[in-house]
């Protein structure tokens, strides 16, 4: 048991979560990739790629630099933590009988959640490279939605899939 009483057990990964695992790599590889490629070419200011005060603003091209960061950061420590899923703490009563089926729920749901992140991350560097080499493509307010409902989707999922095993077993 650890300082939460969750047993200490290993998860196997199912081959899913190897692709979810592999399609994440990808997608930070790719994202990495074109924005070391097109960095220089950039303009001094971008637009803003999520702009909450809904105004037209720019900033200066490193901010896509500490979105890929941050969305790489959190990527690593979604990683760490699904491999020591006993340190989450869970709405669930964990026991030994039922930590296996708890702890590969929680980590499927961390690995799409991941891949939201990246892909919304790379989408958002794209569009912003896209929209300042080629003069027709815009930024809208709808990324910030996107990028919300994008991570929303899947807790929303996971979230109505347990309530109602839960409503079932009472």
């Amino acid at each position: 048991m650890t300082l939460n009483n969750n047993p200490k057990i290993t998860i196997v990964k199912t081959t899913f979560d190897k692709v979810l695992d592999g399609l994440v790599v990808v997608t930070y590889v790719f994202l990495w990739g074109i924005l070391l490629k097109y960095y220089k070419e950039l303009p001094q200011n971008i637009p803003t790629p999520v702009n909450v005060f809904n105004t037209e603003g720019y900033n200066h091209k490193s901010i896509l630099i500490i979105i890929a960061a941050i969305s790489s950061l959190l990527a690593a420590g979604i990683f760490y933590l699904n491999s020591k899923p006993y340190l989450y703490t869970l709405p669930v009563t964990i026991t030994h009988k039922n930590a296996s089926q708890v702890y590969s729920k929680f980590t499927k749901f961390t690995r799409i959640l991941t891949l939201g992140l990246s892909l919304v991350s790379s989408a958002m560097i794209i569009r912003v490279v896209n929209s300042t080499n080629y003069k027709n493509v815009s930024l809208n307010n709808w990324t910030l939605s996107i990028f919300i409902l994008a991570l929303l989707i899947p807790i929303v999922f996971f979230s109505v899939k347990s309530y109602r095993k839960r409503r079932v077993r009472k």
